[in-house]
């Protein structure tokens, strides 16, 4: 029998059981009320004990017998999402092996995975949930749980994704500079194709892709002979830089997204709101216009470039002379 139809089997007959042990409950409180004495209050405490007897006498035998059968169904037992870990240490999805049902159809973690992607894409990182995915899949809610053990898995999987659609200088041309920049410009357009990215949070980032991402951008930097230490700082200061711009983005565009407006209508606001200013505070007005251009690909571009220019002048610095 499959498990659902056991689990409400379960339920049905638990609660018959109890229905019956309260009613005889019911009976002995009312002969303990009708004639208070030590022997009543005795029998009453024994009638209590019955009762909780009983249910989990039945709940343990209903167990084992759904236990038993679901050796005999041709569907495995579903893992929980608590199953892959029972002891609840640091666990990592990219240290599992994918498992594979043998019923058909089956899933896969990519399909989990670009589903997730695509809600997040068009109704925001908020609607991604098991549920949802499974809905769009034709699938179960639990069935997921077999190839996931939980949401943060799913986040690291979304994650790893998305870094693997970012383009890479492989191998790279031996100029340093031009090669981050260009890394710098492929993620922020991929970041700009799913804003809902950096709200991710920091995800382990151990995933296949999300590793080939660092290792050619760590073998851009081979040619300037630097300690593993110093490489990991600039690639770091990169990676700040990149994830600032696109918080950025993604907070201006939650704003529009917030008034309902289109986009317009939330420019033609935005004048409004200048032009209105100009009258009363001239450098308001114009720190206001100059404002409103930092989410734009001029200012990324000047603080990339600014970002590169520092670095450069830091690996090329000689060491300051000590005093004789």
């Amino acid at each position: 029998m499959p498990r659902p139809a056991w689990r409400r089997c379960r339920r049905v007959l638990t609660g018959v059981c109890w229905r019956f042990s309260v009613r005889y409950l019911s009976a002995q409180i009312t002969r303990t009320m009708s004639g208070f004495n030590g022997t009543s209050m005795s029998v009453l405490l024994f009638a209590v004990r019955r009762l909780v007897h009983r249910t989990r006498l039945v709940r343990r035998t209903l167990d084992v017998r759904c236990t038993g059968c679901q050796g005999l169904s041709k569907e495995a037992p579903m893992p929980g999402p608590d199953q892959h870990n029972p002891r609840g240490e640091a666990d990592l999805i990219w240290l599992r092996p994918e498992r594979v049902r043998r019923e058909r159809p089956s899933l896969s973690r990519d399909e989990i995975t670009r589903t997730a992607i695509d809600l997040a894409d068009r109704d925001g990182l908020e609607a991604v949930s098991i549920r949802r995915i499974a809905a769009a899949l034709g699938a179960g809610a639990n069935s997921l749980y077999w190839y996931i053990s939980s949401k943060d898995d799913l986040y690291e999987l979304m994650a790893d994704e998305v870094i693997g659609e970012i383009a890479l200088p492989d191998p790279p041309s031996g100029d340093w500079r031009a090669d981050l920049r260009a890394i710098a410009h492929n993620t922020q357009e991929t970041f700009s194709r799913h804003r809902w990215f950096v709200l991710l949070g920091i995800q382990p980032g151990l995933g296949p892709k999300t590793r080939r991402y660092g290792q050619v951008a760590m073998a851009c930097l081979d040619n300037l002979h630097l300690d593993l230490n110093t490489k990991i700082n600039m690639l770091a200061a990169l990676n700040n830089y990149l994830f600032g711009f696109a918080h950025r983005e993604t907070a201006w565009a939650d704003l529009q997204k917030r008034t309902g407006l289109t986009e317009q209508q939330w420019n033609d606001r935005l004048r409004g709101m200048i032009d209105h200013a100009a009258h009363q505070d001239t450098e308001l007005a114009e720190h206001m216009t100059a404002r409103l251009q930092l989410p734009g690909e001029e200012p990324f571009e000047f603080g990339l470039t600014c970002l590169l220019e520092g670095i450069a002048a830091l690996t090329n610095r000689s060491p300051t002379p000590r005093p004789s």
